[in-house]
Order: C-alpha cells, then structure tokens, then sequence
C-alpha cells in the first residue's frame, strides 16, 4: 500500500512540513502568532578547501521564496 503523500508526489520531509503549516496557520492568537515566530530558520552552504571556508552562501532566501511560491499554489 502506497502511503498518501508518496502518491502524490511528495517526499515525507515535504508532507510534514505542509501538515506542520496547516496545524500553525489554525491556531488562534496569541498561540498562532508564538508557533509562527518558531518557524524561522538560517541556513547556509559552505564550500571547505583546504581545511578552510572557501565560500559561504546563504540559503535562507532561496528558502523562503521556495515556501512562498509553494503556498501560492
């Protein structure tokens, strides 16, 4: 038996996600506003030469256009 979110596409990291944004978004004040205030995060991808940072990038922006554009949908 296929699980519902594989089905339609979606890896469970992703599912739980959404279902996580459902359960926030469903609260009412002042818990809502506590739960999404939890929800930021900072991310970023570094590249090691040498035994040392070479590069470093923020991935936190890229997150949060990916989120939003998903939430468009």
């Amino acid at each position: 038996m296929v699980q519902q979110w594989r089905a339609a596409g979606l890896t469970y990291l992703r599912y739980a996600n959404i279902c996580a944004d459902f359960v926030r978004k469903a609260l009412k004040e002042p818990k809502r506003t506590e739960a999404l205030s939890r929800t930021t995060f900072e991310m970023t991808k570094s590249e090691w030469s040498e035994g040392k940072v070479a590069k470093r990038e923020s991935l936190t922006q890229e997150a949060e256009r990916n989120n939003v554009s998903s939430s468009n949908k």
